[in-house]
């Protein structure tokens, strides 16, 4: 169970736990399918960028953030030729990976995507949510240290909060 003060950080806990890396500020490759552009990848994307994330993108995703004002570093698909998106998995050059591309050619794309990612450990979502989600504890995660608290305390904040601070504390010696 991850707890916080709000989903971001409740995710980054969970993340942390699982020893699921979640990277710090450096390259994101996002390729999306056309049922996802919309603004959840708007949010997305702005929450990698404003954590300091360089954004690579495939051509239909780079257009439509373009058409948005939020510009980002066009890579080829691995369909179209070399040097493509696997190539820089294998360099190192990519640390977390958003891809919720379907359909045939995608398919195989996107085979050989996961393929890379797993075998050089790079982290990787196939939902535009998973991304999503990631990208808000990062944000979240930047600006406060993981603190651990009992779930007694826990529930302890969040009846103090609503009664104006008038419970007494929980007994936690049972």
């Amino acid at each position: 169970i991850g707890l916080g003060a709000g989903f971001g950080l409740a995710f980054g806990k969970v993340q942390a736990w699982a020893k699921q890396k979640i990277p710090g500020s450096v390259r994101v490759f996002v390729s999306v399918r056309d049922h996802d552009k919309n603004l959840y990848l708007l949010e997305m994307v702005n929450n990698f960028k404003k954590a300091g994330f360089e954004v690579l993108t495939t051509s239909g995703t780079c257009k439509f953030l373009a058409d948005h004002g939020i510009e980002t570093i066009q890579v080829k698909k691995v369909s179209d030729g070399r040097p493509n998106i696997v190539d820089s998995i294998v360099n190192g050059e990519v640390q977390l990976i958003v891809n919720t591309a379907v359909g045939e050619v995608t398919k195989s794309d996107g085979f050989e995507i996961r393929r890379a990612a797993h075998k050089y450990k790079v982290p990787y979502t196939t939902t535009l949510a998973g991304g999503l989600a990631i990208s808000g504890s990062i944000k979240v995660l930047d600006n406060k240290a993981l603190v651990v608290k009992t779930l007694q305390e826990y529930c302890q904040d969040i009846f103090s909060m609503r009664l104006g601070g008038g419970i007494p504390p929980f007994e936690t010696g049972r």
